[in-house]
């Protein structure tokens, strides 16, 4: 199935066997542990009622989504993935479950310009990652590397 075919399993097999769950997107190498610390007390603690966490993208996606309640599948499928109004539906389709907690917008890198945005936002971290670390290095020789390649701009 599509995108929230597959989200809707997902989530639902794993909400058996626990009490909350998170979806991380890969593109988005800048979260921190604040963040999915954020998420997780959100939906963890003292909670008497239906949780739910979205992490928006500067694209109108999402790089993270949780919960602490089973969601309809309809939740996933009324979505309209890869398109810049795909995080406002999912969490209309959220909100009508339970409360919604927003976390930090953050860069998905979905295209080449994303790269440059990507290093502007990891820059900011103050303790980053040793991997966190590893892609900025990485993006730095890329970056560069593009720029190199590119045609000059005529002034």
């Amino acid at each position: 199935g599509g995108l929230g075919e597959r989200l809707a399993h997902v989530f639902n097999a794993l909400q058996h066997r626990h009490k909350v769950v998170i979806a991380i997107g890969a593109d988005s190498p800048q979260i921190t542990p604040a963040v999915l610390g954020d998420a997780i007390r959100f939906l963890q603690y003292d909670r008497m009622d239906d949780a739910h966490v979205l992490g928006r993208c500067h694209d109108g996606g999402f790089y993270i989504v949780g919960t602490n309640h089973p969601l309809s599948p309809e939740t996933w499928r009324d979505v309209p993935y890869s398109t810049s109004s795909a995080a406002d539906h999912l969490a209309a389709n959220l909100a009508r479950q339970g409360s919604v907690h927003e976390l930090p917008r953050l860069t998905d890198v979905d295209q080449i310009d994303d790269l440059v945005v990507l290093r502007e936002e990891l820059k900011t971290i103050s303790d980053p990652s040793p991997d966190q670390l590893a892609v900025l290095g990485w993006l730095a020789a890329t970056i560069g590397a593009i720029k190199d390649d590119s045609p000059p701009s005529s002034v």
